[in-house]
């Protein structure tokens, strides 16, 4: 497992980049993670027995507006191809952008099955895990991406202020990576288990975090 912290200068500069309405924390962590694959491990055309395109899931609130406070769970998995070959980091996240953009009409779709999947587990309670296995094999979905702001700030502990959340993902099959970031208060903080070889969380993370550096750079100069 690698913790990264992560410059907020460099963060806050990413997220406006490219133009128009920004990145979101989700958008900008795909990209960067699909950069940090290709700097690690090379295209994907040499990976030995590497899907292709190459899947990340996406958790995704299915709550909208009307129903926002209601409790339980309401949240659904999303798979996107990772534009790992993809030459530069703002196209790697422009890429990422237009498939987040698509977000909404399958949260639609998963909207709409939602009752009968409910129906299913109660009838034939083992389906979910089976389907739960079946979607964390690593040649369906290579990583679990979660990425998040902490809203209940300030937060205190024992009276000190919390400046800082450090997530733990799950630890996923062989031939995975999982990768959590949190925005809490000023703090970005990037958390990447591994199911890889010893040091590739690590590496993963330091690339992340090279990454990023890299799209800030671009939105720099062309402000």
């Amino acid at each position: 497992m690698a913790v990264v912290e992560l410059d907020p200068q460099v963060m806050r500069a990413a997220r406006r980049q490219p133009g128009g309405r920004g990145a979101t924390l989700n958008e900008l962590l795909l990209s960067a993670y699909a950069g940090a694959l290709h700097a690690c491990y090379g295209p994907l055309r040499t990976w030995p027995k590497a899907p292709t395109p190459l899947y990340a899931t996406v958790p995704v609130d299915l709550r909208t507006r009307q129903n926002a406070g209601q409790l339980g769970n309401g949240v659904t998995a999303l798979r996107m191809p990772l534009p790992v070959d993809v030459e530069s980091p703002v196209a790697r996240l422009q890429a990422c952008q237009d498939e987040v953009a698509g977000f909404d009409r399958r949260c639609d779709a998963h909207r709409a099955f939602l009752p009968a999947l409910k129906g299913a587990a109660r009838t034939v309670p083992w389906l979910a895990g089976v389907m739960a296995e079946r979607l964390a094999r690593p040649e369906l979905t290579t990583s679990l991406c979660t990425a998040f702001k902490w809203r209940d700030n300030p937060s205190r502990l024992h009276g000190r202020p919390l400046a800082r959340i450090v997530p733990l993902p799950q630890l996923s099959p062989p031939g995975t990576a999982n990768l959590c970031l949190v925005h809490t208060a000023d703090a970005y903080t990037l958390t990447v288990v591994s199911h890889l070889r010893a040091g590739d969380a690590e590496m993963i993370g330091d690339a992340v975090a090279q990454e990023l550096k890299a799209v800030a750079a671009s939105a720099a100069w062309v402000s």
